[in-house]
């Protein structure tokens, strides 16, 4: 099998040999052995079932890093997680392909820094060169923050709001989204239903999925009937320990108030399905004379 193998490779690179020196129209590029995740030659090449390749670290790091495996350049889904096996005859392809490099090195390039008006890549750092390619995924690694949430993409405000009145509206689209106010102390770490917004006693929220309506505090949901509306009105006033939900079209509704007694500042948050974004609007502090109204 082994000796049909290098048989087979010789085969292959003889073609591709005499294809670079006739010149041909058609010819196997450089581009076609490069890894659309480093953008570097293939390394410890490996082939996943919808027929892509990638360097064996790359794909590892790529699916270790993500909640699904999929190819990150067609994105097709694999359950289970393929086993990864090393491709040995597009390896020694790849071998010879760097020997012919290395013996025939490509004219040098000018350096392509952007210039102005051009777009800058992302991931340059000192001097920007302009963006000539893009891929799918760029993988990018940050720092772990206290404040992060690990597992519920989820995001708070950076301002915490106590002693006052604030009115606030937010736009959203999708199928899942969820907003709300929460404590500072909620734990981010964790993937248990307690560490989303609502689902503890260090938060409030107003919740839309599944085509309803749902308002939840320390786990407990109250299903809310009322149309879907794309912009929301949140009331908070914290000395009075209210915390009311308005849909805003031509009118104001009021959705639902949580009466309580708030003990700590609060922080304005938001969760985000697949697919769903959520704006908040100018946030409003209203003094003690002043009454709730929209023009």
């Amino acid at each position: 099998l082994l000796s049909t193998s290098m048989v087979s490779v010789n085969n292959l690179w003889k073609s591709f040999s005499l294809m670079t020196m006739a010149k041909a129209q058609l010819f196997v590029s450089q581009d076609e052995f490069t890894c659309s995740v480093c953008l570097e030659i293939l390394s410890d090449p490996v082939t996943i079932p919808c027929g892509h390749s990638f360097c064996l670290k790359c794909l590892t790091d790529c699916w270790d890093q993500s909640q699904e495996c999929s190819c990150p350049q067609c994105r097709e889904t694999f359950l289970p997680r393929p086993g990864l096996r090393r491709s040995t005859l597009l390896n020694e392809v790849i071998k010879k392909l760097k020997k012919t490099v290395i013996s025939h090195p490509p004219l040098p390039q000018p350096q392509n820094y952007a210039s102005p008006g051009d777009v800058e890549c992302d991931f340059c750092t000192g001097n920007k060169f302009r963006a000539v390619k893009s891929c799918l995924t760029c993988m990018a690694k940050y720092p772990d923050h206290p404040d992060r949430f690990d597992w519920w993409p989820q995001v708070l405000c950076r301002e915490a709001l106590t002693g006052t009145r604030c009115y606030w509206e937010v736009e959203w689209r999708g199928d899942e989204m969820l907003i709300g106010v929460v404590y500072e102390g909620l734990h981010r770490k964790g993937d248990g239903e307690e560490f989303c917004l609502g689902f503890n006693d260090k938060s409030w929220s107003l919740w839309w999925s599944h085509s309803h309506y749902n308002v939840c505090h320390n786990s407990q949901k109250t299903v809310i009937g009322a149309p879907y509306s794309p912009r929301i009105g949140v009331y908070l006033d914290w000395p009075a320990g209210s915390l009311s939900f308005y849909s805003i079209s031509h009118t104001m509704t009021l959705l639902h108030r949580f009466n309580t007694s708030f003990t700590e500042p609060l922080y304005p948050g938001c969760y985000l399905g697949c697919k769903s974004t959520v704006t908040i609007c100018q946030l409003i502090k209203l003094t003690t004379n002043d009454a709730l109204t929209r023009d």
